[in-house]
């Protein structure tokens, strides 16, 4: 069994701009968050299908402040939030490529209640299933191509006065082509470096009428599509790293277009 503590500290900024009334007006937001997650991974003896079995679950606590306009909302958003339980994974080893896929289930263990407003749990069950991907592209390994995936369907979540409503479904992908230089000849310190990118698609699953009297079950929500930078920093004798994330976004359907800057560190022992 593995213990890994994994500390990063992610910034949003969000700039929805209103063109109907001649220049341009703009309405900024900012999401702030650090998180420091526990990770458990247990890998038995057995395999399934010709790869590894594992285990896996994430005990986040986490700290957020949002800021919408002008106007300072910083409510105590401290405290344990929602668990992420990977009850069956599938890995497997090749030469030039390794491979994962899993279900998941997320649990609201966070703190929730229906219209208030320093909630850090999401109040709802949710099933995923993911996947990830590594292909070395070089003989050496130095040049990798990355690509993770969730599909997640969430459950019933308890609204305001009593209501209740399904979120729906989302799928989404992060991506990454990255380069690995060593800084020494002892190869004990890594530089990772490349381009790296998010895209996501949330559907509308409520039920909920709309003005016209169709019922929105099953809309499109919203997309969202982001490309940037990363770098990495890794120690591997010492199991460390700390990496740097830039991800602005150039494309978005009923959402706020935004840059997402994450920086983060992780100890594996």
């Amino acid at each position: 069994m593995k213990h890994r503590r994994s500390i990063f500290h992610a910034v949003l900024y969000c700039l929805a701009l209103i063109e109907l009334l001649g220049p341009a007006a703009a309405l900024a937001q900012h999401a702030d968050l650090s998180a420091m997650d526990d990770v458990i991974d247990y890998v038995p003896k057995a395999k399934i299908l010709g790869g590894k079995l594992a285990f896996q679950a994430l005990l986040p606590v986490t700290n957020s402040s949002f800021t919408p306009s002008e106007v300072r909302f910083n409510p105590d958003g401290t405290g344990y939030v929602d668990t992420w339980v990977q009850r069956l994974t599938l890995e497997w080893d090749w030469s030039r490529a390794n491979s994962w896929v899993a279900y998941a289930l997320t649990a609201p263990t966070g703190r929730y209640a229906a219209g208030v407003a320093n909630n850090i749990g999401s109040g709802y069950w949710s099933n995923s299933i993911a996947s990830g991907t590594t292909v070395y592209l070089m003989k050496n390994n130095g040049i990798t191509a990355n690509l993770t995936t969730d599909w997640e369907i969430q459950r019933q979540e308890q609204g305001a006065k009593g209501t209740t409503g399904t979120l729906g479904r989302s799928f989404t992908m992060e991506w990454g082509v990255t380069q690995v230089l060593p800084l020494n000849k002892r190869m004990t310190m890594l530089l990772e470096f490349g381009v790296a990118g998010y895209d996501k698609w949330l559907v509308l699953n409520n039920g909920a009428p709309l003005p016209t009297g169709l019922s929105a079950g099953g809309m499109p929500v919203y997309s969202v599509h982001a490309t940037g930078f990363q770098t990495n920093f890794i120690v591997p004798a010492k199991n460390v790293g700390f990496s740097f994330k830039y991800e602005p976004e150039y494309l978005a359907h009923a959402h706020a277009r935004g840059r997402t800057i994450v920086f983060g560190s992780s100890w594996t022992w």
